[in-house]
């Protein structure tokens, strides 16, 4: 697995600020209240997809080279459909969340079809967790849709943070 380098981070920044709004970073006292913590609220909802999805997207698009990025980028939104169902149907199927998937995700169309049911989704955790064998042949077909939920994200941003400190380049900001 690749950890991204604060330089990394420096030149994402770079690539992305013409596409992107600066967003600003909130407080709730009622959070705070509820919590027992100070918490911080980084506003991503302002931007104009209204996500912070943006911001990846745009880093991942705009760093592709000229020979990936003229065969084409594909995203997740209602109705859209990268692989055909009956593909779908004959594989074995993982991703980080079912309730994505049957969605917005590759599984809508078979599911809406009749082709496969929920329960023959499985979490990619259970078979990194050792409760499902995941691929067992070399003839299986499997398909993995993933969503990259927000513990994802949060995860890559720590490691980031620990390599920033552990570099001496972290910068700490008084909010």
């Amino acid at each position: 697995m690749y950890i991204p380098t604060f330089d990394d981070v420096k030149i994402a920044r770079e690539r992305i600020t013409p596409y992107i709004h600066k967003t600003p970073v909130l407080t709730s006292t009622f959070m705070n209240d509820l919590t027992g913590a100070e918490l911080f609220f980084k506003c991503e909802n302002f931007q104009k997809a209204g996500a912070f999805k943006v911001r990846g997207a745009s880093n991942a698009v705009f760093g592709l080279s000229d020979a990936l990025a003229v065969r084409g980028v594909a995203t997740h939104s209602s109705g859209k459909q990268e692989v055909e169902s009956a593909l779908i149907a004959k594989a074995k199927v993982f991703t980080d969340e079912i309730a994505q998937s049957i969605t917005i995700g590759e599984c809508q169309h078979p599911i809406a079809e009749g082709l496969i049911t929920k329960s023959q989704i499985t979490v990619i955790g259970a078979v990194i967790n050792g409760l499902h064998s995941g691929r067992t042949t070399d003839e299986e077909i499997t398909l993995f849709d993933g969503t990259g939920v927000g513990l994802q994200d949060l995860a890559v941003a720590t490691a980031a943070v620990d390599l920033a400190i552990a570099s001496g380049d972290a910068i700490e900001v008084d909010l």
